[in-house]
């Protein structure tokens, strides 16, 4: 059956074909750990608030701050990179709960080199969309390899990949692109 859109007409299939496609989420022990952070703050704060609410509206805002950082910590906990890489494009995004935060779009021309790089989650100032310095963006939702994509402008993204030979390929094949 083909895909239909929202008002029910038949939505033509992509035919864009994709050179690399990969996302990554947090590893699960670090969603749990963080959901449970969430609700263990958000009891605490329960807890010493509540007593001292004076009116049912601190108690309805004690509630509603509650219920926001599990939220906050849900969302931070699943966390989500992607990386799509078609003969033209190369398309980063990273997503909170899946709402998509940060999303880039390099065109094939923009590409000056990529390769394997040593920078870790770790140096980089930990998991999540870092920045590092003028023009210097990393993305890095888990531990692993990672590959930086220099352009010619000087911006350079860091990305965090399961498989940067893969990857490598893919942005080598977009910077070759038809007829360049």
């Amino acid at each position: 059956m083909p895909p239909r859109a929202h008002d029910g007409r038949e939505r033509p299939a992509r035919t864009t074909p994709v050179l690399f496609r990969e996302s990554r989420g947090a590893v699960p022990t670090l969603r749990v750990a963080v959901a449970g952070l969430g609700v263990v703050l958000a009891v605490w704060f329960l807890i010493s608030a509540l007593p001292d609410a004076e009116t049912p509206a601190d108690r309805i805002l004690f509630v509603t701050i509650a219920g926001a950082t599990v939220l906050v910590t849900v969302a931070i906990g699943g966390m989500r990179s992607r990386v799509v890489v078609a003969p033209e494009t190369l398309r980063l995004e990273f997503s909170l709960g899946g709402v998509t935060v940060w999303r880039r779009v390099v065109h094939a021309g923009d590409v000056a080199r990529a390769d394997a790089t040593g920078l870790s989650a770790l140096s980089a100032g930990g998991w999540g969309l870092r920045f590092l310095g003028p023009r210097r963006w990393a993305l890095f939702v888990r531990s692993g390899p990672a590959v930086g994509v220099a352009l010619f402008d000087g911006r350079e993204y860091v990305v965090g990949t399961d498989r940067p030979a893969d990857l490598l390929d893919a942005v080598a094949q977009l910077r070759q692109g038809p007829g360049r």
